[in-house]
């Protein structure tokens, strides 16, 4: 069972169900805090799971929560994925405390930090149980232990019981829960990766080639290798070290490159040439190619405005390699239910604005990527609304022309 107030979606998901034979495709198009909502779910179900949207100052996350737990019959379970924090920072205070006092809470995951990109949200995935108090004996306390602000380990505590001293102190009696050691490959360990012209150093000493744990393509670019060669990048495993290294890394000039360390990772990805404007940028690009007719053609495409065969998509085909991701990801659109199921709309005149190509990056004289901007100006539903398209897209030289390989929310 669900709730979605956007009829389209609501639409989409219901006819999603139908598909994969769920029976009974019972989604409804209204909120899930409507009065009515409530009674409709209340106390009918064992699991729930959800996704709020976040940072919605109307509607904010612990919201749905409550509404989820309502749902629920006494011992059943949620899932949500919620922001960082919600179990901790100030402004949820006061609903965590009126939260445990009547559910249970289970369990926080930790997700990576580029889950959900490009919103650069840290998430945890909280799992909690219905309509059953958190005991005393249910509390959890991780702790962990460092090192000069590296962690080694975690410790888990249990409360195991509580008692009183001079009927005012209530005291916890603690047990150790779980250990979880975070050293395996020594205090200090490294994943290093580095285009394959570079050099690496630790504490002065150059790690050679022979010490490559592998080879793969630069992180970013595997859809434009699969058709252009590029400087490949080499990957090292650095373990087992008890004191903290000094890492250099340079390059085919033997000039010192800088670097981040994040969970244990370096990525130094290749300098690459960098035009700011098409202008410049005509030095390099073979032919005439009119990169912003074909984002405007492919924004066109995807709000079902393009025309003729296949909804417009043998217009763009010419700009794809077939079987390619973005050939199987287009075709796929023009080909499946969900095109039809595209808000009511009408193009306005001008149909775009603000149209502006830049930050080109040129790999080779085969190979590039773009910013590409644009805003595309509807009625919808009665009211002016503005699409808008902030992109990189990369081309590959291929077959006597560019073709559109990837495509990346700036």
């Amino acid at each position: 069972y669900g709730f979605d107030t956007n009829p389209t979606v609501w639409a989409l998901a219901a006819l999603n169900m139908f598909f994969r034979g769920d029976g009974k495709s019972n989604i409804e198009n209204a909120s899930c805090f409507d009065e009515s909502s409530r009674k409709l779910v209340s106390d009918r179900f064992t699991k729930a799971l959800l996704n709020p949207p976040f940072s919605q100052e109307d509607e904010p996350e612990r919201d749905f929560i409550d509404a989820a737990m309502d749902t629920l019959q006494t011992l059943g379970l949620m899932a949500v994925v919620v922001k960082s924090g919600i179990f901790a920072d100030d402004d949820n205070s006061l609903w965590r405390n009126t939260f445990l006092k009547n559910h249970t809470l289970l369990g926080m995951i930790s997700l990576p930090g580029d889950l959900f990109y490009p919103t650069a949200v840290d998430t945890t995935i909280m799992i909690a149980q219905a309509k059953r108090p958190q005991e005393s004996t249910d509390k959890v306390f991780a702790y962990d232990l460092k090192l000069d602000d590296k962690v080694l380990s975690t410790v888990s505590l249990k409360s195991k019981k509580q008692y009183s001293k001079m009927a005012i102190l209530t005291i916890d009696e603690w047990e150790v829960e779980n250990i979880k050691t975070n050293f395996e490959d020594g205090i200090y360990h490294y994943s290093i990766s580095i285009p394959s012209n570079y050099k690496l150093y630790i504490n002065d000493i150059e790690v050679k080639d022979e010490d490559i744990t592998k080879e793969g393509d630069i992180e970013g670019l595997e859809r434009i290798t699969k058709y252009v060669e590029i400087e490949k990048s080499k990957i090292y495993e650095i373990k087992y070290l008890v004191n903290e290294p000094k890492i250099k890394i340079v390059d085919e000039n033997n000039k010192n490159v800088e670097y981040s360390i994040k969970d244990n990772n370096i990525f130094v990805g290749k300098e690459f040439k960098n035009v700011k404007t098409l202008e410049e940028a005509k030095e390099y690009i073979k032919g005439n190619f009119d990169i912003m007719k074909l984002a405007e053609n492919y924004s066109l495409f995807m709000t079902n405005d393009l025309g003729g065969e296949r909804h417009g998509f043998y217009k763009l085909s010419p700009y794809l390699i077939k079987d390619s991701y973005m050939y199987e990801y287009m075709w796929g659109w023009a080909t499946q239910v969900d095109i039809t199921f595209v808000s009511n709309h009408r193009l306005l005149n001008p149909v775009f604005t603000n149209e502006k190509i830049e930050n080109f990056v040129f790999y080779n004289d085969k190979a590039f990527s773009v910013e590409v901007h644009l805003e595309k100006n509807m009625v919808v539903v009665g009211e002016k609304k503005v699409d808008k398209m902030s992109d990189r897209l990369y081309f590959v030289y291929y077959d006597g022309g560019y073709k559109l390989v990837d495509m990346k929310s700036i």
